[in-house]
């Protein structure tokens, strides 16, 4: 089992909260200047977390590292679908469409 993606995330939000704070205990960097630093640290950490989050199927709940497709099932619209639910729904839509055939709709 590999490590999370995002991992170094807290890591490196900790460092850069004590590089400010030696900074303003020694007087190179003032309190203001402090305080934007750190509020522009935590909205690129945040940005980044949600870029890099871990993706599910909407179906099967199974994490989606590479592709991931858009689809129909029972009427409901997923946005995130993997591989196998998208080659099973495709399977399904296939035999009902054969069945239409058949019936002569």
């Amino acid at each position: 089992m590999g490590r999370k993606k995002n991992s170094g995330c807290g890591i490196t939000f900790l460092l850069i909260c004590a590089g400010i704070y030696y900074g303003v205990e020694n007087g190179t960097i003032t309190s203001d200047t402090a305080a934007k630093v750190v509020f522009f640290a935590v909205v690129i950490l945040l940005v980044l977390s949600f870029l890099f989050r871990e993706r599910k199927c909407q179906i099967c709940d199974t994490p989606i590292k590479r592709k991931r497709y858009r689809g129909k099932f029972n009427g409901k619209r997923y946005s995130v679908i993997c591989p196998e639910c998208k080659k099973s729904l495709d399977a399904d839509a296939r035999r009902q469409r054969i069945r239409e055939l058949k019936d002569g709709k």
